[in-house]
């Protein structure tokens, strides 16, 4: 895995972690204990996150650091294979 594979996997499994508990970037922020712009960079994946982030992330959503690392699920969303016609 490269490193931007990496910040790819922790942005999307984070963010998908988030969403499904109902939490937002500053309730990770206050739990984790970090600035809200390391926070935010590293789930935007503006910057890779450290080693101690990952720590905490993972404690604060209740993971391991592999479950924030690893390839996130995929969506399920397919496209539409329909043929768009005239409306009468």
């Amino acid at each position: 895995m490269t490193d931007t594979e990496a910040k790819a996997n922790f942005s999307a499994n984070v963010r998908r972690l988030l969403a499904g508990q109902g939490h937002s970037i500053y309730w990770l922020m206050v739990a984790t204990g970090d600035t809200i712009n390391r926070t935010y960079s590293a789930v935007n994946g503006r910057t890779a996150a450290t080693a101690g982030l990952l720590m905490r992330v993972a404690s604060a959503l209740e993971v391991s650091v592999e479950d924030l690392l690893a390839e996130p699920p995929k969506t399920g969303k397919k496209k539409s294979h329909r043929k768009r016609g005239k409306v009468a």
